[in-house]
């Protein structure tokens, strides 16, 4: 919802998600002790070529940092698209084309 407020839209005009060639490469072992995990979440917008960006679509990244014998690395955990899909009266995206209603 934030990348699409950035873009100049309301949460209200999402209508809805769809989430694309999502890719599970490893379990978030979340510790029991108070340290946590610290977790970063990318979000970019998805290219449709090698010039051009899509508006509502965007590839998404969750890693965290895991530390081993005081050396720190980044565990990749699920990647893959979302397409952001807006109400009738906004901009909305079907499929790779751009509408106007």
């Amino acid at each position: 919802m934030q990348a699409m407020e950035v873009n100049g839209h309301q949460a209200s005009d999402i209508q809805s998600y769809e989430f694309q060639d999502v890719s599970l490469q490893s379990a978030l072992i979340v510790p029991e002790n108070d340290l946590g995990v610290e977790t970063l979440f990318s979000l970019r917008p998805a290219s449709l070529n090698n010039t051009t960006r899509h508006e509502s679509r965007y590839d998404f990244l969750l890693s965290s940092v895991v530390t081993e014998d005081e050396d720190d690395r980044c565990v990749d955990h699920c990647r893959g698209t979302i397409s952001v899909f807006l109400e009738p009266h906004s901009k909305m995206t079907i499929g790779l084309l751009h509408y106007s209603c």
